[in-house]
């Protein structure tokens, strides 16, 4: 059913976003000012179903590409004036190349940046967010979505920078070019451009996407803001397990080909003592590993969160992550369409290059 979020559900719906975003999903400061910015000047988010939308409807992915990038690649565009809304202007440029309207927005993955740019978009636009995505969780590459493993064109799509450029591709060789495309885009441009793509009407979106990680990331963020113990109910919100606890004691960054690179290690406290982790990122959290043995890969959720208030961490910029913190790791099971031959073959570990197997969930 199609309904209006209240503030205090946005917010919630920010904090579940933080822990689905894995590390990742971008910068959650980014995504509560649109949260502020929206309510503040009186409109609200408006979240429905794919089952409320008629069959006819256009939906598409809206987010934003982006990662590390050198010092050098961000001085290259220092003489630019940055102009508002490139997202506004991404959706507008698609819908002109369509010829029509696009009636609903979805994110590619739900994280407390990327989450809310569409919701933005649509409340901005007079649109409805729709509870789709493309992963289940936020996950580094644009590859790495359900489209790739039915085939679904990314194309045609446009993308905007928040320099003024606007891009419309209407055919790639692949997703993987369409990630390459959009990467070098990103990296011209400061680290991050906007992209409207994959348009999908509502009465094939199902069977190719997954549904419900919005609702799902709004159950997170309400747990652990109404118990006592937080990360308790984060885990029976998602039907996940408790992996490892300790405290972060170092961690690496680096950025490269326009991602955040890193790993992070966390020496074991409480049922843990005396053992390490080890964590692998690209954006996201990927890989894990106990005392040197292979734990979690993706396609499975690996999030870190604060051992307290189960608040999710972000492994880039806003401080959450910082050695000497009290973490717990916990694991979900991937969307079912990540656990086929294709699925893995597009976000196993196999992909990130690592020479073994998805480890699967344990019963």
């Amino acid at each position: 059913m199609k309904r209006e979020l209240a503030k205090r559900d946005a917010i919630d719906l920010w904090e579940g976003t933080r822990i689905l975003g894995c590390g990742g999903g971008g910068n959650p400061s980014e995504g509560l000012g649109l949260v502020e910015h929206t309510y503040g000047t009186g409109r609200a988010f408006q979240l429905c179903s794919v089952n409320d939308l008629p069959a006819d409807a256009l939906i598409v992915t809206v987010g934003l590409v982006g990662g590390g990038v050198t010092d050098d690649e961000l001085e290259q565009v220092l003489p630019f004036p940055r102009q508002e809304n490139a997202v506004l202007r991404a959706i507008e440029s698609l819908e002109e190349h369509l010829g029509r309207e696009i009636e609903a927005y979805m994110p590619c993955e739900p994280g407390a940046g990327n989450s809310f740019v569409p919701l933005y978009a649509a409340a901005v636009k007079g649109a409805v967010t729709v509870d789709l995505d493309t992963a289940g969780r936020a996950k580094p590459e644009i590859t790495n979505s359900t489209t790739s493993i039915f085939g679904v064109p990314l194309t045609p799509l446009a993308v905007a920078t928040d320099y003024g450029d606007v891009v419309l591709l209407t055919e790639a060789v692949d997703e993987r070019r369409v990630e390459q495309i959009c990467r070098y885009i990103a990296r011209a441009s400061g680290g991050m451009c906007a992209v409207a793509r994959c348009p999908i009407p509502a009465s094939e979106a199902p069977s190719v996407l997954i549904s419900g990680s919005l609702e799902k990331s709004l159950a997170a963020g309400r747990a652990i803001r109404d118990s006592s113990d937080p990360v308790g109910a984060l885990i029976r919100a998602l039907d996940a397990s408790r992996v490892f606890e300790g405290i972060v004691q170092d961690y690496s960054r680096r950025e490269e080909g326009g991602f955040m690179w890193g790993e992070i290690r966390i020496a074991g406290e409480n049922a843990f003592a005396g053992k390490a982790y080890r964590i692998f990122f690209k954006n996201e959290n990927l890989i894990g590993w106990k005392d040197g043995t292979v734990d979690v890969t993706a396609p499975d959720l690996l999030a870190m969160v604060d051992a307290s208030t189960g608040e999710g961490i972000y492994n880039w910029t806003d401080g959450s992550l910082r050695v000497g913190r009290s973490v717990t790791l916990i694991r979900a099971e991937a969307d079912p369409h990540w656990l086929t031959p294709r699925g893995l073959e597009l976000f196993g570990p196999r992909h990130f290059g690592y020479d073994f197997d998805y480890r699967p969930y344990p019963e």
